[in-house]
């Protein structure tokens, strides 16, 4: 992804300043987009949603909904706009993984 984008800026250096970048993911590619971006959080993006406290009624019942990932991601050198998914399972994948299912994981633009 990182390859594509730089490649991408050398043959357009205005893409760099101009450009708006958004994400197809198929399937498991799908799934490996939304824990990239996910991870993706700045200073100025605020508090990440695994940061956050919960209300004490939601912790009491099922315990911590949100659980970062035990893999280090490498930071993207620009920001993603969108991410489309097809055939992707990420809804089913966040609530086996006791994501709370309305959190925000995406960091805000």
């Amino acid at each position: 992804m990182i390859a594509g984008y730089n490649g991408h800026v050398a043959e357009h250096p205005e893409f760099a300043s101009n450009g708006t970048v958004h994400i197809i993911g198929f399937s498991l590619g799908g799934i490996c987009a939304y824990d990239i971006l996910s991870e993706q959080w700045e200073p100025e993006d605020g508090v990440p949603p695994w940061e956050e406290e919960l209300p004490e009624e939601v912790t009491e019942t099922s315990g911590p909904l949100l659980r970062r990932l035990d893999v280090t991601v490498p930071k993207l050198p620009f920001r993603v706009k969108s991410l489309f998914t097809c055939g992707s399972p990420i809804g089913a994948q966040r609530v086996r993984g006791s994501h709370h299912p309305f959190s925000v994981l995406f960091p805000p633009h």
